[in-house]
């Protein structure tokens, strides 16, 4: 009756322990959504709010890029993020844009 059991909890809870699941970007609008989320990590990392978060996107061929931007206090933060379409989302980069 263990054996079963633990075979059961085994089975069932295995999708649950798969959190490093490999999440393809696949358009910009997923770009886009990444690369809001991973800026506004690092800003509220360190404390830091950032607003008013606007952006635009395009790709060229196979790439998918999204320019982004920050406001902190009266101060913009601009953000470029890129990846290859169908790519996983690990291998997403971000960058500052110095103006």
């Amino acid at each position: 009756m263990k054996v079963i059991l633990a075979t059961y909890l085994l089975l069932f809870s295995s999708p649950l322990l798969a959190h490093d699941e490999e999440i393809p970007i696949n358009n910009t609008s997923e770009l886009k959504l990444w690369c809001k989320n991973k800026s506004s990590e690092y800003f509220l990392a360190q404390d830091i709010t950032p607003y008013n978060w606007t952006a635009s996107w395009w790709s060229e061929g196979n790439f998918l890029h999204v320019k982004g931007s920050w406001k902190i206090g009266t101060k913009e933060h601009i953000i470029k993020c890129s990846i290859r379409k169908g790519v996983a989302e690990k291998y997403a980069i971000w960058k500052f844009i110095e103006k």
